[in-house]
């Protein structure tokens, strides 16, 4: 499984199914499916149900899922900042 939301997937019918198993409203398991993110303190909860449920899940696969996702978005972070030389050379021109 690649991601989290293929974990919810192929574990559980649905989001709200998800939810019900570890103990949080419809809502909110719908919403980290769509996200695709399941909060660290729900990991133990994850694991357990999905191995109830005859799906091994590790917790080395949820930090290695969870290292993926902060990576990416670090990385779309770093794509909407300006290089600092043509921020300074822009300040340069507009102080000229």
């Amino acid at each position: 499984m690649e991601s989290f939301s293929a974990i919810i997937d192929g574990v559980w019918d649905s989001g709200a199914a998800f939810a019900a198993d570890i103990g949080v409203l419809p809502v909110t398991g719908r919403a980290w499916r769509t996200r695709d993110w399941i909060p660290p303190e729900y990991w133990c909860r994850v694991v357990a149900r999905a191995r109830a449920r005859g799906v091994e899940i590790s917790f080395a696969l949820l930090a290695r899922l969870a290292a993926r996702r902060l990576a990416h978005r670090e990385a779309l972070a770093d794509s909407n900042q300006p290089p600092a030389a043509a921020s300074a050379a822009s300040e340069a021109e507009a102080f000229g």
